[in-house]
């Protein structure tokens, strides 16, 4: 089974909220309510990204093919994120920090209009037709 889904954002500061919306209902809609609050904080952290760094209208597609969830935003924008050592006083640079720790995997791929940035998260069946995220290990610590 592959599932895809997209929607096209604003540069703006309502769009993370959308992105996160976007994301729940989609994961409803395709069984996977289980991995709405972990997928929703991650795209709403790549939207967040691409409005800051990037000010373009930006794309967020949700890609479904078992064993993995792929949640990616286009931008135009050519600039690649980087990964910042964390600082305690700062109240940025926590966004690509979670990503790194809750998906399975991560990255940036560039291109002629922009940047797509993406992550992955595993999806298992659970034997009942359903499936699930399959947690890292350590990944909260």
């Amino acid at each position: 089974m592959s599932l895809d889904a997209e929607c096209d954002l604003a540069p703006s500061g309502s769009s993370p909220a959308a992105a996160r919306s976007f994301v729940a209902r989609m994961l409803r809609l395709w069984g996977l309510s289980e991995l709405e609050d972990v997928t929703a904080l991650l795209a709403s952290e790549l939207v967040t990204n691409s409005v800051l760094h990037a000010s373009t209208p930006m794309r967020l597609r949700l890609q479904l093919e078992p064993p993995s969830l792929r949640v990616a935003v286009e931008d135009g924008a050519p600039q690649l994120p980087q990964s910042l050592p964390l600082s305690p006083s700062s109240d940025r640079g926590r966004g690509l920090w979670m990503i790194e720790r809750l998906s399975r995997r991560w990255g940036a791929t560039p291109s002629s209009a922009g940047k797509t940035v993406w992550f992955e998260l595993e999806i298992e069946a659970t034997g009942d037709g359903r499936e699930e995220r399959s947690p890292r290990e350590g990944a909260l610590s």
